[in-house]
């Protein structure tokens, strides 16, 4: 894996927020892989002109079969014609991924997954059977780089998760131990992101701190309080 490439793809955006799809679309190109099916949840609007889906780009270019869920009706409205059929208003938590995706009759090797639920993704990842070739999950990049940290389990954080509020997801290391644990090498992190890649495919171990530097994110930096008192997990 060149992971040079994998920077320079990453100025290239195709939709995501911090080029994620960039990332995964060079991965695919440097394992040879055609992607033909992915599912994301937390992406909101899907559309070419809005919204940062980042699973849109590799139906538009190479027809992957995408399966969004979504939990507002609203944002599934806003989303582009051509998209609307693909996304599914559920609501995903760690006790029903599962018994979801077989409802939808995902594949157990499907290509893609994206996580970015704003909370419970490691949660949600610990629970997943399904086995994809590249794994996408949001991480909290205000916790220290040392700080293995996930928040409590809570399958009702969504109704009181706060944009402002830092108590929220898990660190890159506990992300890094459970990705270790699930058969993924952590390959690249944007600004809020992290991109595994099945260590069937790809077997390396890259320092924390190469693969990145904190405080780069003006709106992460926003988040300034604590709605609820912390109750951080360490999974060492």
């Amino acid at each position: 894996m060149d992971l040079e490439r994998l920077k320079k793809a990453s100025k290239v955006k195709h939709g995501s927020q911090y080029g994620e799809a960039g990332v995964m679309d060079s991965i695919f190109k440097q394992l040879d892989i055609v992607p033909k099916y992915a599912v994301e949840f937390g992406s909101g609007t899907v559309d070419k002109n809005r919204g940062t889906a980042n699973i849109r780009y590799f139906y538009d270019e190479y027809g992957c079969e995408c399966l969004y869920f979504e939990t507002s009706q609203n944002r599934i409205d806003k989303s582009g014609k051509k998209y609307k059929k693909q996304i599914k208003l559920e609501t995903v938590k760690a006790s029903n991924i599962n018994n979801i995706f077989n409802k939808y009759k995902v594949p157990m090797d499907l290509d893609m997954v994206v996580i970015d639920v704003d909370g419970q993704d490691y949660w949600i990842w610990d629970k997943l059977e399904y086995t994809p070739k590249i794994l996408q999950i949001e991480f909290n990049p205000t916790i220290p780089l040392e700080n293995n940290w996930v928040m409590h389990k809570d399958e009702n954080h969504f109704k009181w998760r706060e944009t402002k509020c830092l108590y929220y997801g898990a660190s890159i290391g506990a992300l890094k131990k459970l990705g270790i644990k699930k058969g993924y090498s952590l390959v690249f992190a944007t600004n809020r992101n992290l991109i595994f890649v099945s260590k069937d495919l790809v077997d390396i171990d890259i320092p924390l701190n190469q693969l990145f530097k904190p405080g780069k994110d003006k709106e992460i930096k926003s988040r300034t309080k604590y709605i609820n008192k912390p109750k951080w997990i360490n999974v060492e």
